[in-house]
């Protein structure tokens, strides 16, 4: 969580004080025609799911590289997003479109990030005791315990996609 939201903070403030090469265009009205809810929200909520699952995640079985490269990433695309958005339409942009939906899909990453670290660890864990010659108990029982961790950071990271997603295809009437 400390890395995530720092990576961000500090993109987020480097990046406000940069002169975007095109400001993102806004008329902050209502959208009318086909706007369609549940097609919007299954886009976001397939978009969120797959950054989370096949880029966090899945980013442990690489020791926790491909996950940092790609947290580091999709934080400058969003730190550009916001400070985008933040020079051309001031900070009430921010909390009314973005702000709603950044804190559960955030959360949802970063529960992601968790099952990554929890890979990793299950890797070192049976490196160290093939290294260490160790009996195959210790390593089964610790595999156990972070497997019923990870089921629990997966339930939690899936839910809070859902929800940021709901919050966010709720705020996609406005095209800001």
């Amino acid at each position: 969580m400390i890395m995530y939201y720092s990576i961000f903070f500090i993109l987020i403030i480097i990046y406000t004080f940069v002169q975007p090469a095109a400001p993102l265009a806004s008329s902050g009205t209502v959208k009318s025609g086909s706007y369609n809810y549940w097609h919007f929200f299954s886009t976001i909520l397939k978009n969120n799911i797959t950054l989370d699952v096949f880029e966090y995640m899945i980013g442990g079985f690489s020791l926790f590289t491909g996950t940092f490269i790609e947290l580091f990433s999709s934080n400058i695309y969003e730190a550009i997003i916001m400070s985008s958005l933040d020079i051309t339409h001031g900070s009430s942009s921010f909390v009314k479109y973005i702000l709603p939906q950044f804190f559960p899909e955030t959360l949802g990453y970063v529960f992601g990030l968790s099952i990554a670290l929890v890979m990793t660890d299950i890797i070192l864990s049976f490196t160290q005791s093939m290294i260490r010659n160790e009996k195959s108990q210790y390593f089964t029982q610790r595999t156990h315990d972070l497997l019923y961790s990870s089921g629990f950071y997966l339930i939690l990271s899936i839910s809070l996609l859902v929800i940021g997603a709901l919050i966010e295809a709720g705020l996609g009437i406005y095209n800001f």
